[in-house]
């Protein structure tokens, strides 16, 4: 299915948007998809090949994911997570819309129901925990004091180690199965090498072999 990306400016890179049909806007819904850990945008391909056409779909790639860039001296917590949605929302010019969240995305699309509860039109978790455990009025406090401290870029004093090759990601994640299955009894992810490659190109960002 064709798409478009583009990347969207920000303090510490860029964030990568992708929309599946022409960027107008359109009389239907306007839904915005948000990847799981590890992931990126291009995971819900085929989930839009079954939406009605005339519904505003976007995606875009969470920092560190993708073609999204992040701070490199910072491991991305997940309210750095959390206002990238709203970077995204903000550049579309978004009163109200969907917000779909799988997995990790779902993690961080819950926080925000809580805190922009008047944006959302509706709220889909998929494959998700849930929200936290605190309180709508504590929880507000915290996240709002994270996201003026993530825009302070801090220095968490992380130093990124080798980069894996291309053939050592393969076999990694060959080898990726549930926390929750039997360690003698689980279906591999990705089976073969062309189904770890496909998924591999949409996930790394620096597409290298």
């Amino acid at each position: 299915m064709k798409f478009i990306d583009f990347g969207l400016k920000v303090r510490w890179g860029q964030i990568n948007v992708r929309t599946w049909r022409p960027h107008i806007t359109k009389p239907g819904p306007k839904v915005l998809l948000t990847h799981g850990y590890l992931d990126s945008a291009g995971c819900f391909t085929d989930v839009v090949k079954n939406l009605p056409s005339d519904w505003n779909v976007v995606g875009f790639d969470f920092p560190g994911h993708g073609n999204s860039t992040f701070p490199k001296s910072t491991i991305p917590p997940n309210d750095f997570y959390l206002h990238s949605i709203n970077h995204v929302v903000n550049y579309l010019g978004w009163d109200q819309f969907h917000l779909v969240g799988h997995s990790q995305g779902g993690c961080i699309s819950g926080p925000y129901n809580i805190l922009f509860p008047e944006q959302l039109k509706s709220l889909t978790l998929i494959d998700t925990t849930g929200c936290f455990l605190t309180t709508p009025e504590y929880q507000k406090t915290i996240l709002k004091m994270s996201i003026l401290i993530d825009r302070d870029q801090p220095d968490m004093f992380y130093k990124p180690g080798r980069p894996r090759t291309w053939n050592e990601w393969r076999t990694l994640i060959k080898n990726t199965k549930s926390a929750m299955a039997e360690k003698e009894n689980f279906t591999q992810w990705f089976p073969t090498d062309e189904v770890a490659d496909e998924w591999l190109t949409h996930t790394l960002s620096d597409g290298s072999k």
